[in-house]
């Protein structure tokens, strides 16, 4: 079933921003392509033996440098982590980059269309997902989002709070400067907890959003709380009503045979 209708102004504004990159970038390769076409692809440069001249020398050396770089970032972790978080984010964002530039050429919108399309589809079934394109309904909030993505299973409800704690914990590897990330992790924590559990603990959401925009408290771990405050009596019954099925089979002495 192929659905179509008005799109929402803000999804619209979007594909036209997408069709207007996509074009730039095609033009850009068709500029570029005849300069590259006689070069060998990198497959052929991985296959050849040619390639394992300079490879071999830098992983020898990489591998007996590798101990002593291990040694110095462990006993220098607290002046060489702020320069760490920093190549990582570099890093992080140089590959998003290189991968988004991949991702909008002829090739690399073939292949994430395949890859993604199923699950576009299957979301665009979804009322959420037709009320989020289609300009049909009242809109939808973060929280909908939420409602549609997480789980409901106790084992799901374990490892996303699990998460979130741990990512609300995490503004502590850099001192000050992390608390700034809770401004915009704490309206997230909130959703996701409120989508999890509002249903039994109402005001949990409002805790989790000041736990994570006061300062110093990001340790309280509010969703796994949370966690155990809707499983932890189920389980305990359970296990007790184990203990009371338990039998002890006594054990006979010689004496009884």
């Amino acid at each position: 079933v192929r659905l179509d209708g008005p799109l929402r102004p803000e999804v619209s504004a979007i594909v036209d921003a997408g069709r207007a990159w996509f074009t730039a970038v095609d033009r850009i390769a068709s500029f570029f392509e005849p300069s590259f076409a006689g070069l060998p692809s990198a497959g052929d440069v991985a296959r050849s033996k040619f390639f394992l001249l300079p490879a071999v020398p830098v992983a020898v050396f990489a591998a007996a440098l590798a101990p002593a770089a291990a040694g110095a970032m462990v006993v220098g972790l607290p002046f060489f982590l702020p320069l760490l978080v920093f190549s990582l984010a570099a890093a992080l964002g140089g590959g998003t980059l290189f991968a988004g530039v991949a991702a909008s050429t002829a090739g690399g919108r073939k292949a994430v269309g395949a890859a993604l399309c199923p699950a576009f589809s299957t979301f665009v079934a979804t009322g959420i997902g037709q009320r989020a394109v289609y300009n049909t309904g009242p809109r939808v909030s973060p929280l909908d989002f939420a409602d549609l993505l997480l789980p409901c299973d106790m084992l799901g409800k374990l490892v996303t709070s699990l998460v979130v704690d741990l990512i609300g914990s995490s503004s502590y590897l850099i001192p000050l400067v992390g608390e700034a990330f809770d401004l915009a992790w704490a309206p997230m924590s909130m959703t996701l907890v409120a989508s999890m559990y509002d249903a039994k603990f109402p005001r949990a959401k409002y805790l989790a959003f000041a736990e994570e925009i006061m300062p110093f408290t990001d340790l309280i771990p509010t969703a796994s709380a949370c966690w155990i405050r809707e499983f932890g009596p189920e389980l305990l019954n359970a296990g007790v009503r184990k203990l009371e099925e338990m039998q002890v089979v006594p054990v006979r002495g010689n004496a009884d045979q």
